[in-house]
């Protein structure tokens, strides 16, 4: 009975691992693996940072293993854990054939209460994909973004939005890092204590004589580009700058086709595009 080394990398931010229940199987050309749990007896699994083993059964020798899947059950969490409920950051799946490959699924994604099919690290365009079931992962996997990454007009001449209400109701994977977002907190922070100071400094004038006088609110900038924006916006080449590399969202629209007068034609880029067509 072929066996398979399975490597499972964890994810090494804050409450990256898991407590969920995590089976995995191998998808290849000659059939799938035994469904396998991840877990091994007496031992806490899917740690931050951690590398586990795993081997994976299988009936027969499954050839060329085109994906990974990957089953995360949904686990109850204290009130007080930090993302809510038990996510699990997966980095990656390394497999390790009997003949001794070494194959690469990448996944970088927070995983829970979920079903997903990883493929090889190996990039392949849309018409380099000659087998069914990947071709039909491939569209199951456009599906999904579309669905994910949707827009919704909130009133004429203004720019589309997500369409999603709060930032919570995000996908984790579309939202800011922890990280970053504890940034964010401190920025405000700092920004408002600033900007106390700089009220109670400025107190006893009520309004500004000059543009100069503006210096009074700008100081302790530490962006070396913003105090060179104050210091030469006036001058007509930086204004000129400006206006011309600004992005005005009011403009932006979406090209649902090709135009007719598009310079570029399939002939042009042939061999960039292989089977495929620009309309594709």
């Amino acid at each position: 009975m072929p066996s398979y080394r399975v490597k499972v990398q964890t994810g090494t931010d804050r409450s990256a691992g898991t407590d969920s229940t995590v089976h995995c199987s191998l998808v290849g050309k000659r059939g799938r693996s035994h469904r396998t749990c991840l877990a091994h007896w007496l031992w806490d699994d899917m740690e931050e940072g951690a590398e586990d083993e795993y081997m994976l059964e299988s009936d027969v020798d499954l050839g060329e293993v085109w994906m990974v899947e990957l089953e995360v059950s949904t686990s109850s969490v204290p009130d007080y854990w930090i993302l809510g409920r038990d996510y699990w950051f997966c980095c990656r799946i390394t497999v390790e054939t009997p003949c001794g490959d070494e194959l690469h699924f990448p996944c970088y994604r927070w995983l829970d209460g979920c079903t997903v099919r990883l493929r090889s690290s190996v990039a392949k365009l849309a018409a380099h994909d000659l087998v069914p079931a990947l071709r039909a992962h491939r569209q199951e996997e456009v599906l999904e973004r579309q669905n994910l990454h949707r827009w919704k007009m909130t009133a004429p001449h203004l720019p589309s939005c997500i369409d999603f209400q709060t930032v919570s109701d995000l996908p984790l994977d579309l939202q800011f890092h922890q990280v970053k977002r504890g940034d964010f907190k401190e920025s405000v922070i700092r920004a408002l204590g600033e900007m106390q100071l700089k009220k109670f400094v400025n107190a006893p004038r009520s309004s500004w004589a000059s543009l100069e006088e503006f210096d009074k609110i700008f100081w302790n900038v530490d962006s070396p580009i913003a105090v060179y924006v104050k210091d030469h916006w006036k001058e007509d080449w930086v204004f000129g700058h400006q206006f011309l590399n600004g992005m005005n969202p009011v403009l932006i629209r979406r090209c649902g086709k090709i135009p007719d007068n598009f310079p570029v034609t399939d002939a042009m880029v042939r061999c960039s595009l292989g089977n495929a067509t620009l309309r594709q």
